[in-house]
């Protein structure tokens, strides 16, 4: 790991009069920065290994640096809010705050639920065979367009489908009007996106990240890109998080009209886990506390994509956020078409495959609390919850923190 490591020859960019130009170089006319670097601060260790790179650079060059983050607001633990604090200290940066407000939407949902909940409804059940057929289609070209090949095959695709078809009738209009009644922006971003979706986000939608984390900072960055100022944007994101993260490059470039270019740059991409913590033991800087207490991931609490075992230590560390989400779940099946909305998708736990609520909140804690399968009572779980109650906050990290 080299923590003093440079940006890619590439990204040198022509400056005035065709004279070569340095990332992070100031333009002559008024001294002004014609690029400005980003790093998009979230309270995790990978944006922090992110931010301490750009920093090294910025301490080289004097380049431009901003750091930005975006505030999920009750979803996120009160620990990360106060660490965010804290890096700002530690850094010795500004952290930019931004927040996404959905409260202009919510007059357009009331019309639509009225226009599309009063008439019948019907949708596809695709059986895995079915959507695997359907990952073979050719793919997109160019600007979404799709490709003759690729209409001609999804017509074939259509014509082949025979799987269930699955009915909803029109909702009744007191339900509607109670809904519409309902549909009004509480302030919390999660909770009123989720409000506005009628559903929580899943792994196959993962609408939470555009609307929550990239729609506001791109709110600041795109303005800048078009009026002619260039961005790198620094982002932590590293190549053995997933298969999706692993086929992205370590930097790729976005012409804008205006001449400017939004280049993605992921320094971090081939680096592990511990790599990102000896970094920032390196410079001083501790972890985020949530990290010592068996959190996997900080962010959302929980993240749609946490672990059974990050559940289960939620619920022993910070019942209060259970309960937070058993009353976001009430909020939100009240303006869903369904009636119900689970904040973990329904396969998440084992039962019914027609009870789409099998993974309400409740049950997806109790489900953690089993062994593997999803059957049996783990005492060893049972256990650790005993000592964690007698002995105060224990000490359990899944990167080995509290060796």
């Amino acid at each position: 790991m080299d923590g003093g490591m440079t940006l890619p020859s590439i990204l040198a960019t022509p400056g005035p009069g065709g004279a070569p130009m340095q990332i992070g170089s100031k333009a002559s006319a008024g001294g002004s920065s014609r690029i400005q670097h980003f790093v998009s601060i979230s309270g995790g260790k990978d944006s922090l290994a992110t931010a301490l790179l750009a920093r090294e650079r910025a301490d080289r060059t004097g380049m431009t640096l901003r750091l930005i983050n975006a505030d999920l607001g009750a979803n996120e633990h009160q620990i990360t809010h106060d660490y965010i604090g804290y890096l700002e200290t530690a850094l010795g940066l500004p952290i930019q705050r931004v927040r996404a407000d959905f409260a202009a939407e919510f007059a357009a949902r009331r019309d639509t639920i009225q226009h599309h909940w009063s008439r019948e409804k019907r949708r596809k059940e695709h059986t895995p065979a079915c959507k695997a057929r359907a990952q073979m289609l050719p793919p997109i070209v160019s600007n979404c367009r799709p490709s003759r090949e690729r209409v001609a095959a999804l017509k074939e695709w259509r014509r082949l489908c025979d799987c269930r078809e699955r009915v909803s009738p029109p909702v009744p209009q007191p339900i509607i009007d109670r809904a519409k009644e309902l549909l009004v922006p509480t302030g919390e971003p999660f909770l009123d996106l989720c409000m506005l979706k009628g559903r929580f986000p899943s792994r196959t939608a993962q609408f939470c990240t555009e609307r929550l984390k990239l729609e506001p900072i791109n709110a600041i960055t795109h303005p800048l890109l078009e009026n002619g100022t260039s961005i790198v944007s620094w982002l932590g994101e590293r190549a053995e998080e997933s298969s999706k993260r692993a086929a992205k490059p370590v930097l790729d470039r976005i012409r804008w009209q205006s001449g400017a270019s939004l280049i993605r740059y992921r320094p971090i991409h081939g680096w592990s886990a511990a790599d990102v913590f000896a970094l920032a033991k390196r410079h001083g800087i501790k972890p985020n506390a949530l990290y010592l207490m068996g959190m996997g991931r900080v962010g959302c609490m929980p993240c749609v994509n946490g672990s059974k075992d990050e559940l289960a230590q939620i619920d022993r560390r910070f019942p209060e956020v259970i309960v937070r989400l058993a009353e976001w779940e009430r909020i939100v099946a009240l303006v869903s078409r369904r009636g119900e909305a689970t904040f973990f998708p329904a396969p998440m736990v084992p039962g019914d495959e027609n009870d789409f609520t099998r993974a309400n909140i409740l049950a997806a804690v109790a489900w953690s609390r089993t062994s593997h399968g999803g059957k049996q009572f783990d005492l060893m779980q049972a256990l650790a919850a005993t000592i964690h109650e007698e002995d105060g906050a224990m000490c359990e990290s899944a990167y080995g923190l509290c060796e």
